[in-house]
């Protein structure tokens, strides 16, 4: 395979820097996906929970001035989330605020002022999860989402890029890209609950039942088989057909000096190689 000098080097200039400049993102989202796959291993699903009450200034809530209520209790309770929820009842206000690690529920009763504040406070195994899934953190840290997302299918593409110009290690990166994806999606299908399969079928011929019993559950498995290996084969005669080119040479003695090696007929031929008593050769590509 044949590649453009300069696309090459920009692929690689590009896979080196950017995947160096987002590498505490990449490590970052790399280590909260372990930690939201099992929050109950690190306390992120158990808040602390704490049960106030306080006042709202009447004339405040009777002006019905929700930007000051909110104000109000942003000073007066120590609230630092985004406003998330406001519903303003004539006889009852709720409101609810939240960030990463913390979320407040208010509840007012205007007639009184009486206010109630429910506060939950999370560890910080739970302010990374939020980050990681982006909840409650805004705009400014969903661009952060994006761009690192955007990172990590660019480092992929040129990652493939540079693999395709080493011809020692394409035939095993293309079996291990194929074992990975088939057992990623054998696990989707067979393994995850909700009926995995189901939701496959429509990457399948038409023509092809979908598994019900034992017979037709071993007629897809021999068909998923099948396709792999015709995959496999028309990749190994694909590469096979675009291997290098092999120098022969075949050696002729026409004088009568001694040798030091013994004369072979059909030696691999490495250039610049000097082959004592030999005076002619003729090369032919194979």
């Amino acid at each position: 395979m044949t590649i453009n000098r300069k696309f090459l080097q920009l692929c690689r200039t590009v896979h080196i820097y950017l995947t160096l400049c987002g590498l505490g993102v990449l490590l970052f989202f790399g280590l909260t996906g372990f930690t939201v796959n099992h929050e109950e291993w690190f306390g992120a699903t158990r808040p602390r929970v704490v049960e106030r009450t306080g006042a709202t200034p009447k004339d405040v809530a009777a002006r019905n001035d929700r930007l000051a209520v909110v104000e109000h209790w942003r000073k007066e309770f120590h609230i630092s989330g985004a406003l998330t929820d406001l519903d303003a009842a004539n006889d009852r206000w709720t409101a609810a605020f939240k960030e990463p690690g913390q979320l407040w529920e208010i509840t007012l009763d205007p007639a009184t002022g009486a206010t109630k504040v429910h506060h939950e406070m999370f560890n910080f195994a739970a302010v990374l999860n939020n980050l990681h899934r982006g909840r409650y953190t805004g705009g400014a840290w969903s661009w952060v989402i994006d761009v690192s997302a955007l990172l990590i299918v660019v480092a992929c593409a040129t990652g493939v890029v540079l693999w395709l110009v080493l011809p020692a290690r394409r035939r095993l990166g293309i079996a291990a890209l194929v074992l990975g994806t088939a057992v990623t999606l054998a696990i989707y299908a067979f393994l995850v609950p909700g009926g995995g399969a189901n939701r496959l079928v429509e990457l399948r011929p038409r023509r092809l039942p979908l598994p019900g019993g034992l017979e037709e559950f071993g007629q897809w498995g021999r068909y998923c088989l099948g396709s792999i290996r015709a995959v496999l084969t028309r990749l190994s005669n694909w590469l096979r057909s675009a291997s290098p080119p092999t120098l022969e040479v075949s050696r002729k003695v026409i004088t009568k000096e001694p040798l030091l090696a013994k004369p072979c007929v059909n030696q691999r031929y490495s250039p610049g190689l000097a082959v004592p008593g030999v005076t002619d050769l003729s090369v032919s590509v194979k």
